[in-house]
């Protein structure tokens, strides 16, 4: 209620549109109507709650008629009409558009303290025939007063700049609109040609995350819009502006940072590091025992520990495998340099420890190479979590395996490898 007993203007007289229908098949005749539900309080209306169908034409009549007989008033823009070169006026997205700026419309109106006693807005509201006939007795026009002619024009011309800007707006919320279903599109692709492109896989995963998250963050700029066009006047519509800046910058940053994320592990990868013991050397597997005991004691550190004992050319790298799917296929993650010992070999039970052990914990496995001692950091799927994400920037080390490793001289190993959690000391059990 407002302060003098009257109801307020939203109490009044309250218009929803929804459940748009199709008409016809043909491509010019075709149309599509909407209900219109009124609930009011005013008394000149002939119920409290009652419903018509009114296509797009409808509104423009009314809207016109609102411009006429109320020169000194500015009348609220309808949304634009694409065109069809440009949009199908048939597609669910464009029916959402036009429906939300045909009910913005209406409420505006109903809720302009001197458009809604409008006799013509009434019978649109009201009048269950079709409005054809209504409009061909209201066709006369009678000749108004010089002044009233100059307000009607200012009006007019107004109008016509508030519609501009509001086409404007409507345009960039369907560019938005396009490039998320693009990118929706994209993402799934980007996966597909990942599985067959198996020396791509890493870069292809990691490109398509990011495109999802923009795909959304497009959607969510799209729903903020609506929200802040349908936003009341005075304070509730400065809360809509700034609820969509807000929430355009959260967007804009996040997307940003998984753009910028070098620790993500995608979906089948894991990341990993480890100290290899030589089966040539005897008892490869009495010493991984004894040098898991050392570090889960705290006597030694996993950095210094592969650095002193691991035979595998990644032991200047403090063990580190990058992330990877497959032990014989390091060079797809993000691992690389000359060839590795495991390329191409059956790496079956390495890669099943990989993908089952607990994340952080040590554990051992055998291989055709001698007795692994495996430390898993990150795995896709599961979240960073402790020694999941990395501090600091990312940098590249450069390791060789001295000789006699038994793996057929040195090896060149280059690894992105940031000062992650659980690098220095991380692998200690507390």
């Amino acid at each position: 209620m407002s302060a003098d007993g009257q109801p307020s203007s939203e109490a009044a007289l309250l218009i929803t549109v929804s459940d748009p229908e199709k008409h016809g098949t043909s491509i010019t005749a075709a149309f599509v109507d909407y209900k219109l539900s009124t609930v009011t309080q005013l008394s000149r209306y002939a119920a409290k709650e009652f419903f018509v169908r009114r296509r797009y034409r409808d509104f423009v009549w009314l809207r016109d008629r609102l411009c006429h007989a109320f020169p000194g008033c500015v009348v609220p823009p309808l949304p634009t009409v694409d065109s069809p070169l440009k949009d199908d006026r048939f597609s669910p997205n464009f029916i959402e558009r036009r429906q939300a700026g045909l009910q913005l419309f209406l409420r505006r109106v109903a809720g302009h303290e001197r458009l809604r006693e409008s006799s013509d807005l009434q019978t649109f509201l009201e009048a269950k025939e079709s409005l054809k006939s209504v409009q061909s007795l209201m066709a006369h026009k009678v000749p108004d007063e010089e002044a009233i002619e100059r307000v009607r024009a200012f009006a007019a011309n107004y109008a016509t700049i508030a519609s501009a800007s509001a086409s404007k707006q409507h345009a960039a919320v369907r560019t938005q609109a396009d490039m998320a279903s693009d990118l929706r599109q994209l993402a799934p692709a980007l996966d597909m040609l990942s599985q067959s492109e198996t020396e791509l896989s890493l870069p292809l995963t990691h490109m398509a995350r990011p495109l999802r998250g923009a795909a959304a963050a497009l959607d969510r700029v799209k729903e903020l819009h609506l929200a802040r066009v349908q936003a009341r006047r005075g304070e509730g519509r400065g809360r809509g502006r700034r609820s969509v800046a807000d929430g355009a910058k959260s967007i804009a940053d996040g997307v940003k940072a998984a753009y910028e994320d070098d620790s993500f592990v995608p979906e089948g990868f894991v990341r990993a590091r480890h100290i290899l013991f030589l089966a040539s050397e005897g008892d490869c597997e009495a010493k991984a025992a004894a040098l898991t005991a050392r570090i889960e004691r705290g006597e030694i550190d996993f950095d210094d520990a592969a650095l002193r004992f691991s035979a595998c050319p990644t032991r200047d790298l403090h063990g580190a495998l990058g992330t990877f799917a497959s032990l014989s296929r390091l060079r797809e993650g993000t691992l690389s340099g000359d060839s590795m010992p495991y390329d191409g070999k059956d790496t079956a039970a390495f890669d099943r420890l990989v993908q089952t052990a607990e994340v952080g914990r040590l554990c051992t496995v055998a291989s055709q190479w001698g007795t692994h001692i495996v430390l898993v950091e990150a795995r896709g799927g599961e979240g960073g979590g402790e020694g999941g994400g990395g501090e600091g920037e990312a940098q590249k080390v450069e390791a060789s395996a001295s000789t006699g490793t038994g793996f057929g001289g040195s090896a060149a190993v280059t690894s992105r490898a940031g000062k992650a959690k659980g690098r220095r000391g991380g692998s200690r059990r507390r």
